[in-house]
């Protein structure tokens, strides 16, 4: 996997949001870092499975991994450009899958 562009520091700090439940340690700094490492090790064949959490992440955190508003992920919800939906009275979970999906250049890292 190669990495186009420079990936930003929202884009950065939105991947240590989904991520810090289930590695508490991580940090945007350590995460740079082992990105670093494996691009270096990128000669090497890696597999294609990726792990995803299996909760759901709250509309706030997919809206600033999205860089936009809390209301236009319900509006995506509510629309089906992303999945998740309520799981409560007034509990919602977006999956975290179509969040990454929406990014952009998502589209091009399928094709590859």
């Amino acid at each position: 996997m190669k990495v186009k562009s420079q990936i930003t520091p929202q884009i950065i700090a939105g991947a240590v949001t989904l991520l810090q439940p289930y590695i508490p340690e991580l940090s945007p700094s350590s995460l740079v870092e082992a990105l670093q490492t494996f691009g270096e090790n990128s000669g090497r064949r890696h597999s294609k499975n990726v792990v995803i959490p299996p909760k759901g992440i709250t509309p706030r955190e997919a809206a600033d991994i999205l860089g936009c508003d809390v209301v236009t992920v319900r509006n995506y919800l509510r629309a089906g450009r992303l999945k998740g939906g309520k799981v409560g009275p007034r509990k919602w979970e977006v999956d975290p899958e179509s969040v990454v999906a929406l990014l952009p250049g998502a589209q091009e890292g399928r094709n590859a």
